[in-house]
């Protein structure tokens, strides 16, 4: 099943696409501040205050330090012991060792939920520590939340003429993406470096989707309201994880798998979305490409067979964590660590070694049929013909691949728009 996540932002994009060149176009009439002469040098003056600006850059700081020093099964022991000497370490909130969410209201709950699927790294229990009572998160979430109330607040002044809250999200946007070049000190030594960088810029993302719909929830706007899609396209999860390059090769999974077997044709289709074009045709375009190249195509199957892996494991874990079975553990880190299920599967003594590992688990009921489920699937993986083991033919396989990578290629298609 195609990612949800993919979806609205296929979605997204379908109302970008009508008149690409006004969809984030601002009126210089409706500007209550503005600088130059023309609209080809129209700029608006906006300020990030020293404030915000530590805010958002301690948030992310925080998060990339507990991703470097939780997940201690795959970062090497001389980089946590060289990252738990830094001062910020001593104030780090704890985390609760779980996949799904360790407690918060909604919003959080909700957040810490989505967490693992948006990248496996990125566990419930980290981004319930984060956002929750005394994690920085929980400052990013609140200044997303002010700062948009104070731009509905602005627009209100002008009778909606200026949309001022996207003036705002394009600030924090923009902040947030430079505060990236400040995460080395707090990450661990490549390459697992940017297996985790690429997490943290995703649990930034999630803060900002969850001040985003606080925020709009608060006005008491529809969700049909067409502002709330131009917020939602600027608050993009691909500019925040260092655009295509950055979600392919960080192992991000909100797309619905990893794309990292690669996407044919990106920058052409790029250009062409960010004209106007279809995205339906370009999923279209990319299923073709995959059929005309065997070795890139059986890559792609492979990459959802595992993503259909990984949601059994999550759901055995999920299981397992409600009933309060630790026995459960092994799995989560194989959930979590960058490359585990590939590996796991990249030969056959390896697929024997794995589904040895999931079928002696000593978990309880409540997760034995979800490990069961997904052993069979182990035993049964073929080299030439991964996807079977996931009930797809090759040809469904590579059409959920063409989706994902469709909403990715949209994703940057509207942030080339935004610029």
């Amino acid at each position: 099943m195609p990612s949800p996540l993919a979806l609205r932002r296929l979605e997204i994009f379908s109302s970008a696409r009508a008149d690409p060149a006004a969809f984030v176009r601002f009126d210089r009439e409706g500007l209550r501040f503005s600088l130059g002469t023309s609209l080809a040098d129209l700029s608006i003056p906006v300020e990030i205050s020293e404030d915000a600006r530590a805010i958002v850059r301690g948030a992310l700081s925080e998060i990339a330090l507990l991703l470097s020093t939780h997940h201690r099964a795959f970062v090497s022991p001389d980089d946590v012991d060289q990252l738990i000497l830094r001062e910020e370490y001593g104030g780090l909130p704890a985390v609760a060792v779980q996949l799904g969410p360790s407690g918060g209201g909604p919003d959080l709950r909700a957040a810490a939920q989505l967490a693992p699927a948006v990248h496996p790294a990125l566990t419930g229990g980290l981004m319930t520590a984060w956002m929750g009572k005394g994690g920085k998160g929980r400052s990013l979430v609140a200044l997303w939340i002010e700062l948009l109330r104070r731009g509905f607040g602005e627009m209100a002044t002008t009778r909606d003429r200026e949309p001022t809250p996207i003036v705002v999200a394009l600030a924090l946007t923009a902040e947030t993406a430079a505060a990236e070049r400040t995460l080395k000190p707090f990450l661990p030594s490549p390459p697992v470096e940017r297996y985790l960088r690429t997490a943290a810029l995703a649990a930034g993302w999630l803060a900002a989707r969850t001040g985003l719909a606080r925020a709009w929830r608060d006005t008491g706007r529809p969700v049909a309201d067409p502002l709330l899609g131009r917020l939602e396209a600027v608050v993009s999860p691909s500019a925040a994880m260092g655009g295509r390059g950055g979600v392919s090769g960080g192992g991000a999974t909100l797309y619905g798998c990893e794309l990292s077997a690669g996407v044919p044709n990106a920058e052409e289709t790029v250009a062409r979305l960010a004209l106007g074009g279809d995205a339906e045709a370009a999923r279209a375009d990319l299923v073709q490409a995959l059929g005309a190249d065997d070795d890139l195509a059986r890559r792609a199957e492979h990459a959802v067979a595992i993503a259909a892996l990984r949601d059994l494991l999550s759901a055995a874990i999920a299981a397992a964590e409600a009933a309060g079975d630790a026995a459960i553990e092994p799995v989560r880190s194989l959930f979590c660590s960058p490359g585990a299920l590939a590996s796991g599967l990249a030969g056959d003594a390896e697929r024997k070694a794995l589904a040895r590992e999931l079928a002696d688990a000593r978990v309880g009921p409540e997760a034995r049929p979800f490990l069961d489920r997904a052993v069979r699937a182990v035993q049964g993986w073929k080299a030439k013909d991964p996807a079977a083991s996931a009930g797809l033919d090759r040809r469904a396989a590579r059409g959920e691949y063409a989706v994902a990578a469709a909403a990715l290629l949209a994703d940057a298609a509207m942030d080339r728009m935004i610029q």
